[in-house]
């Protein structure tokens, strides 16, 4: 017996297509969204901004230690239980079993690929040399216009 069957991956092939777009558009809007984000909490690192700061790095800490798909998990089936309670404590009257299952995968991805890409862009930034900084500065250029 062959370790692996071509014949049945050929005949499933046609069905593995069919979830190529939707698995495109979550990577496509997961990592735009992401990078947002993401460079919002590498500012908010690099720039020592006080709440924020400590904020962003539990948050990057806590989701580049848990794997992906235990955030997928909590999200998928913690969320409604999270709008359920609200709905019971606070009589609201959330439809937390309306939403897409597109959404809460979008939702993680994007905030998986944020602590990911906030270290990128932090990384990028801090190395950045001081004079590159100071150059930038002599000629009237702000804080933002050196970054960029």
């Amino acid at each position: 017996m062959p370790i692996i069957d071509l014949r049945f991956a050929l005949e499933q092939t046609p069905e593995v297509l069919k979830g190529v777009p939707l698995t495109l558009t979550i990577s496509i809007f997961s990592m735009a969204l992401g990078s947002i984000f993401g460079l919002f909490i590498a500012v908010c690192r690099i720039y020592k901004i006080p709440l924020l700061k400590q904020i962003a790095v539990i948050y990057v800490s806590f989701m580049r230690g848990t794997p992906l798909l235990v955030q997928l998990y909590v999200f998928f089936y913690g969320i409604p239980i999270f709008i359920e309670f609200l709905n019971e404590t606070q009589g609201w009257h959330l439809g937390g079993d309306t939403i897409s299952p597109l959404i809460y995968a979008l939702i993680a991805y994007t905030l998986n690929t944020s602590a990911y890409q906030s270290e990128v862009f932090r990384s990028s930034i801090q190395t950045i040399d001081r004079g590159q900084f100071e150059a930038a500065y002599s000629i009237g250029m702000t804080t933002f216009q050196a970054i960029k």
